[in-house]
């Protein structure tokens, strides 16, 4: 972790109580923290900041709250909206494109997903927001917790007001489409699942979606988002 991460429920007053043997742990034995050192922090949904040490026990870690800035990393919303894929799969995008900035998951079922990945646990509360905390912990600037949808085939793929980025080999590169990137408060990555989209399911993404080419080469779903993510931060720091 770059950053501890505090739930908000977690604050009382003047004081953070942790009792979560992850963070406890990554604490005494990885940090190896004494009473009155600071921590960075990100507290979820507010901001970042660095918090004293007030109290180590065994099982708890008890910290001063101290200030906390809520600068945006980035004006711009980044959402992906991506075919339903293993939930080991699913898993790795949900925390890693987390800490590149991405506000919002859409997973959706297409014709080639396996109809059973939709019964995951990934997709329960309890488990994405696991992978999302982790996520906002390891970018050490993001802070407000992305949403995690899951819905049928077609549903909510094409986002109204957004400009929609469609990974297909058809497309041109990133960088060299005059897409007006900047002057978009929304960018959508419309990705496909591991055995890719139907010509069908492309062409109907088509119609409301411009075609983007990351690379020549055959890549597994997970890193495909995490390259497109990369090329566009990229381009918004030039």
């Amino acid at each position: 972790m770059n950053r501890l991460y505090i739930l908000q429920e977690e604050v009382v007053g003047s004081e953070a109580y942790l009792d979560c043997s992850l963070r406890v742990h990554h604490i005494r034995n990885v940090l190896k923290s004494v009473v009155g050192d600071l921590l960075k922090v990100v507290v979820i949904g507010s901001g970042i900041g660095e918090w004293r040490i007030k109290k180590i026990g065994v099982s708890s870690v008890v910290l001063e709250v101290g200030e906390i800035v809520n600068h945006l990393a980035t004006a711009q919303e980044i959402s992906l909206s991506v075919g339903l894929c293993r939930p080991p799969t699913a898993k790795k995008i949900i925390e890693h494109a987390t800490s590149l900035g991405v506000t919002g998951f859409t997973f959706f079922e297409t014709e080639l997903s396996e109809k059973s990945y939709s019964t995951s646990k990934v997709y329960t509360s309890s488990e994405y927001l696991k992978l999302l905390y982790l996520g906002l912990a390891q970018s050490a600037i993001y802070y407000k917790l992305p949403t995690v949808r899951l819905v049928g085939r077609f549903g909510d793929v094409i986002q109204e007001g957004a400009l929609n980025l469609l990974l297909s080999f058809d497309g041109g590169p990133l960088s060299k489409i005059d897409l007006g990137l900047k002057k978009y408060d929304k960018i959508n990555f419309i990705v496909g699942p591991e055995r890719g989209f139907t010509q069908s399911e492309e062409a109907k993404f088509l119609s409301g979606s411009s075609p983007i080419l990351i690379t020549r080469s055959t890549l597994r779903t997970e890193i495909a988002i995490f390259a497109s993510l990369a090329q566009l931060q990229m381009i918004q720091l030039t």
